[in-house]
């Protein structure tokens, strides 16, 4: 779009990074509909199901990569560790967030709380990056964006052993659904933003 001919490719390589983890949400939702739907006995690793795993895994690297290059590519100021110290800062909340469900609310340990803890590093150190290099004028609007999804997600994480089957299938699918909105929101903001700085 004529719009957007002036924006820089690192921001436009994270616009692309953001579409891709999109589809890998969408990707992730539809494996899990079929991998886990109450009263079916399905391989999660093979058919259909194991093609959209497939999926998932390949757009989860490539979104992941897209928005790595996009982060690298912008012209932060030299002195900004930020980025390492959010990686740094995402490792620990992990940890922790790992003792207290599984040691002190006896959570079973599953992958979706990393996955959880990595999508908000993910999405805090591209926030970080757009905003060092003057691409958002606030944190405020995405903060909490990324903070609600993160929140909802840890919801239905502990619920999720805590509730009849039916009930688990359903809230399963509410980090995925939620990252998924989140993600195209944050993208929606920062591309109003970029609207009035290039348009």
């Amino acid at each position: 779009m004529p719009m957007f001919q002036g924006i820089p490719a690192p921001m436009r390589m994270i616009g692309a990074g953001h579409g891709i983890m999109v589809l890998c949400c969408l990707f992730y939702l539809a494996w899990w509909s079929i991998a886990f739907r109450p009263g079916e006995t399905v391989s999660a690793v093979s058919g259909r199901a194991g093609c959209l795993l497939l999926l998932t895994v390949g757009f989860a690297a490539a979104g992941i990569l897209c928005n790595a290059y996009g982060i690298r590519g912008m012209q932060l100021p030299n002195d900004t560790n930020d980025v390492k110290w959010i990686l740094m800062v995402g490792a620990v909340a992990y940890l922790l967030l790992l003792g207290v469900t599984a040691g002190l609310l006896g959570r079973k340990p599953t992958s979706e709380l990393l996955l959880i803890v990595l999508w908000a590093v993910m999405e805090t150190a591209v926030v970080h990056a757009l905003y060092a290099a003057d691409f958002l004028q606030a944190y405020t609007i995405p903060a909490v964006i990324i903070i609600g999804a993160t929140i909802l997600g840890l919801v239905a994480y502990l619920l999720y052993y805590e509730i009849d089957e039916q009930s688990a299938y359903y809230w399963g699918m509410v980090p995925l659904i939620t990252d998924a909105a989140a993600m195209a929101a944050i993208m929606g903001y920062v591309m109003h933003n970029l609207a009035d700085m290039y348009g």
